[in-house]
């Protein structure tokens, strides 16, 4: 079965790895479809991404758009006789011509338990939403966004501490190896596809400069999976109050519910965001219902910290806040 490859990020990466190095009998790649080359550093020098440069040193051909479904495109991809095209973190709209050009469709792979999360931040809402499990999908692609029928899907528990970049590095070679087997079984007529259920389809949109922001205000719980649900990025940004200048801005990168301190509920506003301990795992701090451990950081221009190296630089004082904006001056 003749296979084109379309892809951009991280888990694309992944799969087209796996196709390269794990070659099946059953499958010939025959094209890659990426972005454009892009210029780096001072000198401004041109360098291909890394998918187009994986792809060329295993001499399969590549074509670099920003438009996938424009007639150049097209017509490269048709060259190329796809039988199927897999598309896995593209970030590109691929229009009706395009999916009904090869005979198995085009298939994608997406990073969680569909029908939930259908959008392009499926990982982070995964989180977000304190899912206990969650999943890898291939669907062959329809018109709807992340809606079409699921030829396959392997599910995995979410640990309650780990972040969206922890989550998304375990996630990317289930991935690969379910892309893989679920090419092999199309070409041999093994899988069909069942319709996903509409009604249970929830929903993960792009992140916004927004979604950095943390509300004090909320339970112990959604602040913990707010701040693991943004890390690495975009990182929840807050503004430490200090006491000899002005507010520290710092991300914070990881944090779970602190289960010593007391998780009654209260309605003084000023207590939101207070650091209430301080010690060698975490800087504690209150939120609307109990306390969250934060456990890593990141201040601006400055490398990730433990709660000890951000407690020997910072001094962060008990009593002190987070405030989610930076305050007046």
């Amino acid at each position: 079965m003749n296979v084109v490859f379309a892809g951009t990020g991280s888990f694309a990466m992944a799969a087209l790895e796996a196709l390269i190095d794990r070659p099946a009998p059953e499958l010939d790649l025959r094209g890659v479809v990426t972005l454009p080359d892009r210029t780096k550093g001072r000198g401004r020098k041109v360098v291909p991404s890394e998918i187009a440069a994986r792809a060329e040193a295993a001499s399969i051909p590549v074509w670099r758009t920003t438009d996938v479904n424009a007639e150049d495109s097209m017509s490269w991809i048709a060259e190329h006789r796809p039988d199927v095209v897999a598309v896995v973190d593209f970030g590109q709209l691929v229009k009706k011509a395009l999916l009904e050009l090869p005979k198995h469709g085009c298939v994608n792979l997406h990073p969680s338990l569909l029908p939930r999360h259908r959008g392009a931040s499926p990982v982070p809402y995964t989180i977000l939403s304190g899912d206990e499990h969650t999943a890898v999908t291939i669907i062959r692609m329809v018109r709807r966004m992340d809606a079409g029928p699921m030829l396959s899907q392997v599910a995995t528990p979410v640990d309650p501490s780990e972040t969206a970049g922890e989550l998304a590095e375990r996630l990317r070679p289930l991935g690969a190896l379910l892309l893989q087997t679920t090419l092999r079984a199309l070409a041999s007529g093994e899988v069909e596809g069942d319709p996903q259920d509409d009604a249970r389809a929830t929903l993960a949109p792009k992140l916004t400069p927004d979604d950095r922001r943390v509300d004090w205000s909320l339970s112990a719980a959604e602040v913990a999976r707010r701040i693991r649900a943004m890390s690495p990025k975009p990182g929840v940004t807050v503004f430490l109050e200090r006491g000899d200048g002005p507010p520290l801005r710092v991300q914070l990168l990881r944090a779970t519910v602190d289960e010593a301190t007391e998780s009654a509920s209260g309605s003084d506003a000023d207590a939101f965001g207070r650091i209430e301990r301080v010690d060698a795992e975490a800087v504690v701090v209150r939120t609307g219902a109990g306390c969250v451990a934060v456990r890593s950081f990141k201040p601006a221009g400055k490398g990730e910290l433990s709660a000890a190296d951000f407690e020997r630089g910072y001094r962060p004082e008990v009593g002190r806040r987070f405030f989610s904006e930076e305050p007046d001056a």
